[in-house]
């Protein structure tokens, strides 16, 4: 992500963050971006954790939210760090 969007590494392609397609390099002149924009989803942060929904009409996230307080919430994971990252290169596409 660079200057308030995002930029596929692979296909240069650039996104604004509301998910629009804003550049897509040597794409054919028929070629609609607004067919190929990111989704909206309904997304959640509870205790440190990232929930998302793909459904267009998403369930209610409350009593999950609370139980999590209840269990997760005991042992901070809301406020857990990183405490060590590794990356590995791999050959791929």
């Amino acid at each position: 992500m660079a200057g308030g969007r995002l930029t596929c590494p692979y296909h240069a392609w650039g996104y604004d963050l509301d998910g629009t397609l804003l550049t897509a390099r040597q794409m054919p002149e028929d070629f609609r971006r607004e067919d190929v924009a990111f989704k909206s989803l309904a997304v959640r942060v509870a205790e440190g954790s990232i929930f998302i929904s793909l459904d267009d009409q998403p369930l209610g996230f409350g009593k999950a939210a609370h139980a999590l307080r209840q269990s997760a919430g005991v042992y901070g994971w809301g406020r857990a760090k990183v405490a060590h990252q590794e990356l590995y290169g791999i050959r791929a596409n």
